[in-house]
């Protein structure tokens, strides 16, 4: 990969508008803007990564505890009433 910097300007253009962003302004401000970019690409990359790592540290949950678990009663009619009033 060419450093920002060693592109032409029309290569960093052509990066830009591929990434959805303005190809408006000078060799500098598209080379920050390219840099910027990545800089938030690596970013928002680690902290999924993060967000993955807490996720798989999360004890598992006891599956028998909750098959365990008595499933509710079914009312009959006069009960439903009751429960309504």
């Amino acid at each position: 990969m060419i450093p920002e910097e060693k592109m032409s300007v029309q290569e960093l253009r052509d990066w830009c508008k591929k990434h959805g962003l303005s190809i408006k302004g000078k060799k500098a401000e598209l080379v920050a803007k390219v840099v910027d970019y990545k800089k938030k690409l690596i970013e928002k990359s680690e902290s999924e990564s993060e967000e993955e790592q807490v996720v798989l540290e999360l004890p598992p949950v006891n599956v028998l505890k909750l098959l365990r678990k008595k499933p509710k009663q079914h009312l009959n009619s006069k009960e439903r009433k009751k429960n309504l009033l």
